[in-house]
């Protein structure tokens, strides 16, 4: 009786230390399961968390087109062949400048004669003289002489002594000169002979460096008492 009472304590004890270790083996288990499951939510970031990324963070405008900023319509993005087309247009565009303000002009005249077959120079003259432009593609101008000489000798008194009205217009970066190339810079009242008829003489504008400038060069030839006859003309412009 004591030995079955004896055994029946030990099964007892077996049981209840077989029930504690499976208790403690299903409490492991769930605990890792909660662990796990843990783990796997925290591996994966809520939805609303990674949408409310993709609205902060600000798109790559399309290859295609850009956003206006007033209307929200949406602009060509301007292709490389499109500004080189561009480019080359305004390269090959006729320069377009202001001329009007003051220009400082060098009129010079070189003669020379044919004799034996070559040229000699026979005398040079050389007169100064400012021009005032006014705004316009089509302008009027003022000239006035202030100084001249001829093979260096001064003939200041035979030059205006007032500034003479005359006319011009642009083309393109050239400037074109209504003139009379033998007396615009002498006194009207002075009577010339057998003058070049007034006409447009064109003289091609530069700009460097701020500065414009340029240069007319133009020859005659003509038969003189026989003799062969050579005048030649150059205006330099700068302005100021």
């Amino acid at each position: 009786m004591n030995k079955s009472n004896k055994r029946n304590g030990i099964v007892i004890v077996l049981s209840v230390l077989l029930l504690v270790v499976w208790g403690m083996a299903i409490a492991g288990w769930i605990k890792g399961s909660s662990d796990s499951s843990s783990l796997s939510a925290n591996s994966r970031p809520d939805t609303s968390e990674s949408r409310k990324i993709e609205q902060t963070v600000p798109r790559e405008p399309s290859s295609e087109t850009l956003p206006s900023q007033e209307n929200h319509e949406t602009m060509p993005i301007e292709t490389p062949a499109q500004t080189q087309v561009e480019t080359s247009e305004q390269t090959q565009a006729p320069l377009l400048f202001d001329a009007s303000g003051i220009w400082d002009m060098t009129f010079r005249r070189y003669y020379s004669i044919e004799s034996e077959g070559s040229w000699g120079a026979v005398g040079m003259e050389e007169v100064f003289l400012w021009m005032d432009i006014y705004p316009g593609q089509e302008f009027e101008c003022e000239i006035m002489p202030y100084d001249g000489n001829i093979n260096g000798e001064s003939y200041g008194d035979s030059l205006a002594i007032e500034p003479q009205l005359h006319t011009g217009e642009l083309a393109g970066n050239t400037m074109r000169l209504y003139l009379d190339l033998d007396d615009f810079y002498l006194d009207p009242s002075l009577e010339v002979a057998d003058t070049i008829q007034p006409d447009y003489i064109e003289i091609p504008i530069t700009t460097e460096n701020g500065l414009s400038s340029g240069i007319y060069d133009f020859t005659w030839l003509a038969l003189v008492d026989e003799f062969n006859v050579q005048s030649r003309v150059t205006i330099e412009l700068i302005k100021r």
